[in-house]
């Protein structure tokens, strides 16, 4: 991202914080279909001036020395800090009394729209684009545990830590994502449909236990028939997530859909244990009789979970008979 400063980049307190935002730890690479892929949470932010006492007090006072009002720092680094991250970078941290004023807070980021309460320059002149173009860096997307089908800009930054393309076949590809650790809502704790084994396995480059808890399969949907392919794919997974707990843990986890711009997306369950035939051929048979029984009861509740694949309804989709073809959902 292109920092825009003025007539404060000369400070130090300025400087110096510019300079921490292109720490690699801080400038952290996500995925965007815009031009600027860099996202930093707020949560860094927070962090940083929480353990140098007393330095945001000094960055106010230099910053807003014209100023009537000097706002408490407590209440910047709580509901204004990613505001006021967002103005420095632009060169424009004095109108942040003006955004407390109106309470413009980080809870209303990002402004698609200029608030009819948006500060102005002394000359009048709005500074909302500027601040529109910075602001994606300070409020990447949020993922939505419960959420299905929801839109998204294209201008925000989508916090991976990793993208790796599985494989493709029009019109899906599939990518293993890693989400950053502070944007990921699904956890242990989500509301899956529950595991199945995958036909692809990519080793994961962080530790295990940072990743295991984070790492997610997105199967991006694009060309002719995207649209008439995801909703046929989106009505079996919500079908499939009602059956719930008579399937037990054998389908593969659902955690929602959102579509990115024009890509409709559906993030599911990563499954790393390979094939059922590579993990009877890798795993030595049981033979002590209680493992034995556990084995067979799970082999046989997959017939529960193919006998519900197999009767999924068709649905009421109208399309053409080539179109229906790219968008059939085979057991």
């Amino acid at each position: 991202m292109t920092a825009q400063v003025g007539q404060f980049d000369h400070l130090p307190e300025v400087y110096d914080f510019l300079t921490f935002l292109k720490r690699p730890d801080v400038a952290i690479e996500g995925h965007s279909k815009s031009k600027d892929k860099i996202f930093t949470p707020k949560t860094v932010l927070q962090a940083h001036f929480n353990g140098q006492r007393g330095l945001l007090q000094q960055l106010l006072n230099q910053t807003l020395s014209g100023e009537r009002h000097i706002p408490p720092p407590g209440t910047v680094l709580k509901d204004f800090i990613a505001v006021f991250a967002t103005l420095l970078v632009i060169g424009q941290p004095q109108f942040l009394q003006r955004f407390i004023e109106q309470n413009l807070c980080d809870d209303r980021l990002p402004f698609d729209v200029e608030p009819p309460s948006f500060p102005a320059t002394t000359d009048g002149i709005s500074f909302f684009d500027r601040f529109r173009a910075a602001q994606w860096r300070f409020c990447p997307l949020a993922f939505r545990c419960d959420g299905v089908n929801y839109h998204v800009q294209p201008e925000y930054v989508l916090p991976l830590c990793q993208r790796i393309q599985l494989r493709r076949s029009p019109p899906a590809t599939v990518f293993k994502v890693v989400i950053h650790e502070q944007y990921d809502p699904f956890g242990e704790s989500a509301l899956a449909t529950t595991n199945v084994v995958s036909d692809v396995e990519v080793p994961c480059n962080q530790p295990s236990s940072q990743c295991l808890n984070r790492t997610y399969v997105f199967k991006e949907f694009s060309g002719a028939h995207a649209k008439e392919a995801y909703d046929k794919e989106l009505d079996a997974f919500l079908h499939l997530q009602k059956a719930g707990s008579q399937l037990g843990k054998t389908i593969i986890g659902f955690y929602g859909s959102f579509i990115y711009g024009d890509t409709p997306t559906i993030i599911l369950e990563y499954a790393d244990r390979g094939t059922l035939d590579e993990f009877l051929k890798d795993t030595p048979a049981p033979e002590a009789g209680e493992d034995i029984i556990r084995l067979w009861d799970g082999l046989l509740r997959l017939q529960v979970a193919l006998n519900t694949i197999h009767n999924i309804p068709t649905g009421t989709l109208v399309m053409p008979a080539e179109d229906r073809q790219h968008s059939a959902l085979r057991g």
